[in-house]
């Protein structure tokens, strides 16, 4: 299964600047969708220890920021993941993307950070012709319920806006009622199989229903 959502952390001031790449992994993506709480003054002088101290410093409490899956830390939140999803599909109902397609230049992939820097939440889209795909969404469970889950969606959604994705789409599963509720007050409704899913029972298919509201409350 993919885009199995699970609720969230913590609320994000946004800003308006585009990310900038420092060492092997770029800063957080402090664009119209997300950012890192409060801001730092000239984001062209911050690196990523400055921020990591920041973070430690307590000023910050959680980034969520455009990486690249393949670091050891978000390896080991996709195996959680995938764990999570064996415990509730078997293999043939499971449509999850593997690293190295999770690398492929039409995919956006999120993390948020806590405030020690560790992985506990990520999510990914899909850039196809005529609609993005939400894959990979996951919230560690001792880090649910803060708002994760949500500025994530929010971060991709936005990304994939900027490449001039408008139509938004998902596949998950029946016996995840906070997933499907949490989508739903993002706007999301049930519908019809697409792409190259086969008829499933154990697949849910929902889509963002154009001029929607999400309910954010």
């Amino acid at each position: 299964m993919s885009a199995r959502q699970l609720s969230a952390l913590q609320g994000i001031t946004h800003t308006h600047m585009k990310p900038k790449l420092t060492g092997n992994r770029p800063l957080p993506y402090r664009g119209p969708w997300c950012g890192i709480l409060d801001t730092m003054s000239e984001y062209g002088a911050v690196t990523r220890g400055d921020a990591h101290a920041a973070m430690q410093s307590g000023k910050y409490s959680m980034q969520i920021t455009i990486e690249s899956p393949d670091q050891p830390d978000v390896i080991k939140l996709i195996a959680d993941l995938d764990a999570y999803q064996d415990s509730l599909y078997p293999a043939e109902s499971r449509y999850a993307l593997d690293l190295d397609s999770l690398k492929k230049s039409n995919v956006r992939f999120a993390v948020a950070r806590d405030n020690t820097g560790q992985a506990i939440g990520c999510g990914a889209v899909v850039l196809y012709d005529g609609y993005g795909e939400l894959k990979r969404m996951y919230v560690r469970e001792q880090s649910r319920g803060k708002g994760a889950a949500r500025e994530i969606l929010a971060l991709l959604e936005g990304v994939a806006g900027e490449a001039g994705c408008t139509v938004f789409k998902l596949e998950t599963g029946p016996y995840q009622p906070e997933a499907l509720a949490f989508y739903a007050r993002s706007g999301y409704a049930r519908c019809e199989r697409f792409g190259d899913y086969k008829d499933d029972p154990l697949s849910v298919f929902m889509t963002r229903i154009p001029g929607r509201a999400a309910d954010r409350g």
